[in-house]
Formats: structure tokens, C-alpha cells, sequence
């Protein structure tokens, strides 16, 4: 499995991911009709027990397991220490070799499994046929399982085989088209799927625009997955970084545009900013993160003139007080997270910064909102912040990394299709220069600064992209249009 994401930085790094996707995806299935092997449940039993009886083994897995967990979230395959856990009260005493070897036995304690534990993401490759049922998920053990992610369990509902047959007639064919062994059908997700989920309206009015609701069953998908995140308890939203990232999608979604910006245009800013953080949170998760598969189908306006005084530098910050701070929340439950004895504690120390950095953001920006003038110290501190927020990476000492951490354009695949052979690739690009008209002590002025750019596209499943690849597309000129909706934001 081809190295990506940030493990391409060096030969340690790449060997790391290479290990870690096979303890990952090496799937050991849970039999569940009388024809499939007992052997994969019976070597998981066996392996689970050698992992507990060798405690510097042991240690180890939850060494790695623990804080990847803080910020992906938990398993939803069985862990080892689950299916021992699981056994010792199916079978009310210590699990034996005799155990293992009594097929009868065996088989019982695999449909007990089966009733009490049912994954949601499809994550391997699973045929199905006309007129049946939607796939159950194939329950397995992994070793060191990837994680469960809502955006991947929000794909899995929302292609086939859970979205039935197209029903459009549009040419070309929305993004999310495909023709399988069955006829055309939903076989690829969209990022603007997650942020309709999580009550953008801009993307829902985006997907039925671009026909990608054009399907049997995508409505009754589409609001079963908003009623089912809508339903998370506030633990289960807080449980780890990636879904507290999603609380932050929706913080950003309700802070205000500046009074003289086009408001349709600064919606669809907000949207490509959530869809470009979101390509690089699943970049950043490349390896943990359990991916969604497609079941395979089988057949049958300008500023004032005047100058702003030269020894001045004005800023402005964007009014997202909310966003600020939940990200300053989160900052800090990282930073305790990390905290332990030392006195010298450079990741716990560089996220007090960012969360101390962010406390001023929200008070500037709840200054700004109540049409307080911003004193020149504060104007220059704003007009320094990205030079601090750069500056933080090398608050943590050395951190090994290679030229394409210089640049803000990522990549990740997020969803395969094996019915086309390619994959879904959600990415940031460079970024792009934003002009907005604002109101400083009673006259108008452009402000300008960076912004994110997002792209989505498709991409052969023997060919995923690396930084190195996608950044050298840009470079050359070769990379994808962006989404046809991002085009009100560009050349006005």
C-alpha cells in the first residue's frame, strides 16, 4: 500500500504505514454462514491471547492505540482485547485451546458476536445482487483496527448499494455517476455530502443543482444520516479530536459575513474553507481512518481613495467568535492530553499558545462585532498573527519533514469505487488571495489575505496521490478544474 499523507517524509515513516495499513486492513472475519472459515476467528482468539500474555506487548499496543484514539476515535472492528473480553463471557471461563479447537463452540460464540456487534462502515470489498437486501458490513478482527469516522459511515450510506439506481437524464453526468454490473448508479461520495449532513444549506442546494440527488433512495439515506448525527450526545460529539473537528464545521457555518460582503459569495467561502479543512483533517488521518467503499454491483467593489497612515498596519479578523473559541477548547484538551511530569513539554506548551493565541481572536472579533475601534497595538498584533501561527511548528523541537510541509496544498483519497476502479481524492490547493470591502473608523477599505482552495476529483485506485504528486500537478498546471459552484468566488 502505497505511503501517503504525512509518511512519505522519510524511509521510517513509510515503513511505519506500510506496517501500520496491514495490522489496519488485514481483516480476520467472523464466520457467519456454515460455509465460511472458522480458521480467521480461531487465529484471532489465538493471537489476542499471545497479545495478553506478553505484557511489554501488551503495553505496547496501547501505547499506540490510546492516543491515536484520543484524536480518531475508537475501533468499531474487534480489537483484540474485545475478543477476549467477549469470549471470557460468552463462554464463562478463561479461553483455552479446547475452546478453540471445538468447532460447535466456535460457531456459537461467532453468531453471538454477530448479535452484539454490528460495524457501519463498509470498508473492503462486498458484491451485491438484484433484489437483495443492502449489505451488512462484514464483522471482523484486526489487530490494530482503523477507526470509525462519521463522514465514512455518512459515504457508506449514501452510495450504493444503500442509493439505488440514477433517475437523471442530465449530460455530462453528476460527479457521483457510475455504471456497475447493474446499471448506473450512486458509486462515489461528495465532501458536499458531510457539510449537507451537518445543515450546510448552500451544499444541499449544490448536490440537487448538480443532480447528485438524483437517485433512488438518496432522500430517505440522506435524512436518515442527518437524524442520525443530529442525534449524537454531546460525549459522543467530544470523544475524540476528528469529531470535535465537526463541531467546529458547525460553529464556523454560523458566524456572520462582514457587512459589505456579497452574502452569497462569503457562504460559499465559508463552505470551500470547511471542505479544504476537512481534506486536510482526512489527510492528516490518512492511515486511521476507516475508509468508505461502493458495494460492487454485480449482474444480473472598490475602497476609499484615502491611504491609511504608513506607521499603521490595519487588520481586520473574521467574525467567528464561536469558532475560535471551541478550537481554543479543543487546543487545550490536546495540550492536557499531552501534559505529564516534565517540566520541559514543548506539544503541551506550543497548543497552550495556539489557545491562547485563538482567546485573542475571539475577543477581537467579539470587539469588532460590536463596532468597538481596535487600538494600534491590537491592529499590529492581528497584522502579525500568521507569523506567529507559522512559527509554532518549530515550538516543538525537531520534527522530521520534507519539502511538502512548506505548502498548504494536501491530498487524500477518502473513498474507493472498485466498480470504476478509482478512487475519491479530497484536496486543498495553494491558496488564493480574498478581497473583502470593510469599515475601518468610518471609511472603507479592501482587506486582503489568504484563503483556502478545494478541489475534488477521481483518480485511478493503483495511482493515489501523495503531497509530493498532487503538489507537482499544480506546479505543472495539470491539476483538476476546481467545483464549478467554487466559481463565484473567483474573478469577481
Amino acid at each position: 500500500n502505497l505511503p501517503r499523507g504525512h509518511y512519505t517524509r522519510s524511509e521510517d515513516f513509510r515503513r511505519y504505514f506500510k506496517a501500520m495499513m496491514w495490522y489496519g486492513r488485514l481483516p480476520l472475519h467472523v464466520p457467519k454462514e456454515k460455509s465460511d472459515p472458522l480458521l480467521p476467528l480461531q487465529t484471532a482468539l489465538l493471537v489476542a491471547l499471545h497479545l495478553e500474555e506478553d505484557s511489554d506487548l501488551s503495553l505496547l499496543w496501547e501505547e499506540i492505540y490510546e492516543p491515536t484514539a484520543f484524536f480518531f476515535g475508537a475501533a468499531e472492528d474487534i480489537t483484540p482485547g474485545l475478543l477476549l473480553e467477549e469470549a471470557r463471557e460468552f463462554f464463562g471461563k478463561e479461553v483455552t485451546t479446547d475452546i478453540i479447537e471445538d468447532e460447535i463452540r466456535m460457531r456459537e460464540f461467532a453468531a453471538y458476536l454477530h448479535k452484539n456487534i454490528k460495524p457501519k462502515i463498509l470498508s473492503e470489498m462486498a458484491a451485491f445482487y438484484p433484489g437483495q437486501e443492502p449489505i451488512e458490513v462484514p464483522l471482523s478482527v484486526r489487530f490494530m483496527p482503523q477507526r470509525f469516522v462519521p463522514d465514512s459511515y455518512i459515504f457508506t450510506e449514501l452510495v450504493a448499494d444503500r442509493v439505488k439506481t440514477y433517475q437523471g437524464s442530465r449530460d455530462p453526468r453528476p460527479f457521483t455517476w457510475g455504471m456497475t454490473q447493474l446499471g448506473p448508479m450512486r458509486v462515489f461520495p461528495r465532501g458536499l455530502d458531510v457539510m449537507a449532513v451537518l445543515r450546510w444549506t448552500e451544499a444541499l442546494k449544490i448536490l440537487k443543482d448538480e443532480g447528485d440527488t438524483e437517485y433512488t433512495n438518496y432522500d430517505e439515506q440522506f435524512e436518515k444520516m442527518v437524524r442520525w448525527y443530529a442525534s449524537l450526545s454531546a460525549a459522543e460529539r467530544r470523544s475524540s479530536v476528528y469529531y470535535r473537528w465537526f463541531e467546529l464545521f458547525a460553529a464556523y457555518k454560523q458566524s456572520d459575513a462582514p457587512a459589505k460582503a456579497d452574502e452569497e459569495a462569503w457562504d460559499r467561502k465559508k463552505l470551500t474553507t470547511a471542505l479544504a479543512s476537512w481534506a486536510e483533517l482526512r489527510h492528516d488521518a490518512i492511515l486511521y481512518a476507516k475508509q468508505s467503499y461502493t458495494a460492487l454491483g454485480m449482474g444480473v467593489p472598490p475602497g476609499d481613495e484615502e491611504t491609511p497612515p504608513p506607521p499603521l498596519h490595519l487588520a481586520v479578523v473574521e467574525q467567528a467568535s464561536k469558532l475560535y473559541a471551541q478550537m481554543a477548547s479543543c487546543a487545550r484538551t490536546i495540550a492536557e492530553f499531552s501534559a505529564n511530569e516534565d517540566h520541559d513539554n514543548p506539544i503541551r506548551d506550543t497548543y497552550l499558545y495556539f489557545a491562547e493565541t485563538l482567546d485573542r481572536l475571539d475577543t477581537l472579533a467579539r470587539k469588532q462585532a460590536d463596532g468597538e475601534a481596535l487600538t494600534a497595538d491590537e491592529h499590529e498584533w492581528l497584522w502579525n498573527v500568521a507569523g506567529r501561527l507559522s512559527y509554532m511548528p518549530r515550538r516543538l523541537g525537531e520534527v522530521v519533514t520534507g519539502e511538502a510541509d512548506e505548502r498548504m496544498a494536501l491530498v487524500a483519497d477518502v473513498h474507493t469505487d472498485p466498480n470504476t476502479g478509482q478512487v475519491l481524492e479530497e484536496a486543498s490547493g495553494d491558496p488564493a488571495r480574498l478581497y473583502v470591502l470593510v469599515e475601518i473608523g468610518g471609511k472603507l477599505y479592501v482587506a486582503q489575505g489568504g484563503t483556502y482552495t478545494y478541489y475534488e476529483f477521481k483518480q485511478p485506485m493503483a495511482d493515489r496521490l501523495t503531497d509530493e504528486a498532487w503538489q507537482e500537478m499544480l506546479g505543472r498546471g495539470q491539476a483538476p478544474a476546481k467545483p464549478g459552484w467554487t466559481n463565484a468566488l473567483f474573478g469577481r
